[in-house]
């Protein structure tokens, strides 16, 4: 966009030069960059506006969890937090075990807001509890909670990795820089457009 005319008609200014309207070729340059100017502030706007949404995505939460995952979570946390209590249900020392041990698992494997999930974890918790007796009355409420993180880890697993996400976010690291290039240049440009033109109205 930005020709060796305009360069040359912008180092003429440059040295102090006056307008005076009857050079035909620099009518020719003054009218073009005239054209151009309009054009270009778009494209600078539009660039302004990629610059904002891709940075939006980028400060976002980059990992993507299924429905499926947090209705699990939720269901653990009531059956964990709210049923399976040490004022009614948790009375023996196998019970007691079995429910600091989903504590410690569901403080684990379950992020929090703003926390990147990391499937490594489940490979770093400790070793269940003895299994209590099948006629032992939290049994089913035991085993209930266990089947649920069972399944919490296969939709962890379709959850993006970290090398996913460090992926991500490097090619949307670039995509701003290269967006703040093209911006930086064309602003440049603008600048000497608008130096030619305010040139020819003195």
């Amino acid at each position: 966009m930005l020709s060796l005319r305009h360069l040359a008609l912008d180092a003429h200014i440059g040295t102090g030069a006056k307008y005076n309207g009857n050079d035909m070729a620099i009518e020719d340059v003054i009218f073009e960059v005239d054209q151009l100017r309009d054009r270009l502030e778009k494209e600078i706007e539009d660039l302004q506006e990629d610059l904002k949404f891709t940075q939006k995505i980028k400060n976002s939460k980059v990992q993507n969890f299924s429905n499926r995952f947090w209705k699990l979570t939720e269901e653990i946390s009531t059956e964990l937090f709210d049923e399976f209590s040490y004022s009614d249900v948790a009375t023996t020392d196998g019970e007691v075990e079995w429910k600091e041990y989903f504590h410690s698992v569901y403080d684990t494997v379950v992020p929090e807001e703003s926390q990147i999930y990391v499937h490594q974890v489940w490979g770093v918790l400790p070793q269940p509890p003895k299994n209590l007796d099948n006629t032992h009355g939290t049994w089913p409420l035991i085993r209930s909670i266990r089947r649920k993180f069972d399944q919490l880890k296969i939709e962890g697993g379709k959850v993006d990795t970290l090398t996913d996400v460090l992926s991500y976010q490097t090619n949307l690291g670039k995509e701003l820089i290269n967006l703040k290039k093209q911006i930086a240049e064309r602003s440049k440009t603008l600048s000497l457009y608008y130096r030619i033109i305010d040139w020819s109205m003195h």
